[in-house]
């Protein structure tokens, strides 16, 4: 059991009307509780929750909670946004697998008072720090291309580039029974 959650974060699927709705419901109800929340300000303008959008650098300080709507890439955005932060991540499955998602869109809605009371366990998983480099000359330090990005399942590189890799942790929640 974790502690009451006063700031929650949402992670709507960009293009999934679904998403779009589920997040504006649970924006609703999280609110009309006195919990904050937070949208990534590019996915707050296409879901219809501008007033909840922030900058991604904004996003994840003193969160306790993210609720990823829509399916595996979803999930790994919301990892990408709050980490390295421990932010428990519940992900919502509005794709089509799911695999990383711990969550039906019916079963959202009678989830959210116990994500309040801070009822649900936590499993640790695995995220890879990856940074790849080409060969020829160095790009711009912090342009796109030299950043170190963070994957929960994996990375993939070609013959042509040199990686290296960091395991760390990042969380997944599944409200508890």
């Amino acid at each position: 059991m974790s502690s009451p959650t006063r700031a929650v974060g949402l992670v709507p699927h960009r293009d999934r009307v679904m998403a779009h709705e589920l997040a504006r419901v649970a924006a609703t109800w999280f609110r009309e509780r006195g919990v904050e929340v937070r949208v990534p300000a590019a996915e707050a303008e296409v879901a219809g929750l501008t007033e909840f959008g922030v900058a991604s650098g904004e996003f994840a300080p003193g969160l306790d909670l993210v609720v990823s709507l829509g399916g595996d890439g979803t999930m790994l955005h919301a990892v990408d946004l709050v980490y390295p932060s421990a932010v428990p991540i519940l992900g919502v499955n509005v794709g089509q697998l799911g695999y990383l998602t711990g969550v039906e869109p019916d079963e959202l809605e009678p989830s959210m008072p116990r994500l309040l009371a801070g009822d649900y366990a936590v499993s640790d998983r695995m995220v890879l720090a990856v940074t790849s480099r080409q060969p020829g000359p160095r790009p711009v330090p912090g342009s796109r291309s030299t950043r170190p990005r963070s994957r929960s399942n994996g990375a993939v590189t070609s013959s042509a580039s040199t990686c290296r890799s960091t395991a760390a942790r990042s969380r997944r929640t599944r409200p508890t029974a």
